[in-house]
């Protein structure tokens, strides 16, 4: 163990010992310290929306970026209560006011903990309600310049999703097929694809697709080959499955090709009606083979000069 890694613990062990002392001297509770504590609880929850969604929302980051922030943050972080131990030795407070602190940071912790784990699904019961009172998001402008299913259209090559993978995809596309870029349109609700790509000129339509009226409206009936590359791992809301079988439900025609975190789940996605399944594992363990082979040759540095060539000078939106 090096000296660094030394430190380290000897200081997690003081910091633990001080938190346990600290936690020795918190009284037991009373009904003024509890109802002090839900206070404390009541206005945490209330004043992280107000305060971390309008700045958010403001530098146009949408409904949905703005609001998950605000859930991940409703806690209280454990320095209050070295602050609180501050503040009471400096007479600035009490032991009560500390204690009930104390108590909504325990109350915080554990709800903070189920409000993160179903974040998604608050996310998307208060999108609808804050559309519902006119707050508008991002696809509030190309709702009025476009009509209905205007960006799916014949020949289109429609990117359900856009992470990692899409992201190098489209810039295989603009370095080696740039004239199939303008039959390209990705859906996806990251504010950050949608104001580069929009910046790019890609057709992007800014909406969540696990939800089938975004789908319907962004035209994927008209699309020639629609693409999910997205593994269900990083997914809200939906599966590749899922996606699979809608699509196929309104374009029996098209192609679609969709990914697999597991080996097993091709078949499933076969069955619902996909043209083609990417396992992400398998084209890395062809790498992997082929920079074996090519090294037990001695030729890995050319290997490694192709690579460093298709590495360079890329666009990408996500690195």
């Amino acid at each position: 163990m090096d000296v660094t890694a030394k430190v380290t613990a000897l200081r997690d062990f003081f910091i633990t010992l001080f938190f346990v002392a600290l936690g020795m001297q918190i009284p037991l509770p009373t009904g003024a310290i509890v109802g002090l504590a839900l206070i404390i609880v009541l206005f945490t929850l209330v004043s992280r929306p107000l305060t971390v969604f309008p700045p958010l929302y403001a530098v146009r980051q949408g409904l949905r970026t703005s609001i998950v922030p605000s859930i991940n943050l409703a806690q209280i972080s454990e320095f209050s209560l070295v602050l609180i131990q501050v503040g009471i030795e400096a007479r600035q407070t009490t032991y009560e006011s500390g204690s009930a602190v104390a108590y909504a940071f325990v109350v915080l912790a554990v709800l903070s903990t189920f409000m993160m784990t179903n974040s998604d699904l608050i996310t998307r019961n208060a999108v609808v309600g804050l559309r519902r009172v006119g707050v508008r998001d991002l696809d509030h402008a190309q709702a009025e310049s476009d009509g209905p299913g205007t960006h799916g259209r014949k020949g289109s090559i429609a990117l359900l999703g856009f992470f990692r993978a899409a992201s190098s995809f489209l810039s295989e596309i603009e370095r080696a097929h740039p004239m199939l870029l303008e039959r390209v349109y990705v859906l996806d609700f990251n504010p950050v694809v949608y104001h580069t790509l929009k910046a790019r000129g890609i057709n992007v339509f800014y909406g969540d697709i696990s939800h089938v009226d975004t789908l319907a409206h962004a035209g994927i009936a008209e699309a020639e080959i629609v693409i999910s590359s997205v593994p269900d791992s990083l997914l809200k809301g939906t599966t590749n499955e899922k996606l699979v079988r809608h699509v196929r439900a309104v374009n029996p025609a098209a192609k679609i090709i969709a990914t697999a975190d597991l080996l097993g789940e091709a078949d499933n996605l076969y069955a619902a009606g996909a043209d083609y399944v990417v396992t992400g594992r398998l084209a890395e363990a062809d790498e992997l083979i082929a920079a074996v082979t090519t090294a037990r040759d001695g030729l890995l540095s050319d290997l490694r000069a192709k690579l460093d060539i298709r590495l360079r000078d890329r666009r990408e939106v996500l690195p």
